[in-house]
């Protein structure tokens, strides 16, 4: 709807909704149905919740770096949580939500180069639901102990975004 009435339209964040027609996945091809055929011009995220495997980046429609690896999971401290599963080799857990915000910020940047055209940008983040990964820049902020930690962090990629737009 919104690309006929001229919009652009990109998705930034986890997609939940799977990757081609084919089970299992196979994340070293371009996948026949992402959020590129769902109505998207621009989509760069995860292929789920962050604490679902296999984790990886997705840009339009293929893998990043293909989940190759294997992560045993992690459940310690309480809501420092991800399940055992498929991984790419270069996939940093705490490393998602701030690229979440870069890429996020970036894709506004490059429509404010056409003001002209409107667009739309769907962004559902990781957090603030587990795993509660705050990066060291956040750790032992709020005074609220991880939990609250997180949530600064997920505050501050919300103001990132914020300030994006305005700019």
């Amino acid at each position: 709807v919104l690309r006929k009435a001229g919009y652009a339209t990109g998705l930034v964040g986890k997609w939940h909704l799977g990757f081609g027609s084919t089970e299992p996945v196979d994340y070293s091809k371009p996948f026949d149905i992402s959020p590129n055929s769902h109505g998207f011009d621009y989509y760069y995220g995860i292929p789920a919740s962050l604490d679902f495997e296999p984790y990886c980046y997705v840009e339009n429609n293929r893998a990043v770096d293909p989940p190759t690896a294997f992560t045993p999971g992690l459940n310690v401290p309480r809501g420092v949580f991800w399940r055992q599963g498929k991984v790419a080799p270069s996939f940093v857990f705490e490393d998602v939500l701030p690229t979440l915000a870069k890429k996020a910020t970036t894709y506004i940047a490059e429509r404010a180069r056409e003001p002209q055209k409107p667009f739309f940008l769907y962004l559902p983040l990781t957090g603030p639901h587990t795993p509660w990964l705050p990066t060291r820049k956040f750790e032992g902020k709020s005074n609220a102990g991880i939990y609250g930690d997180f949530v600064a962090m997920v505050d501050d990629v919300i103001g990132q975004v914020t300030d994006a737009l305005r700019q």
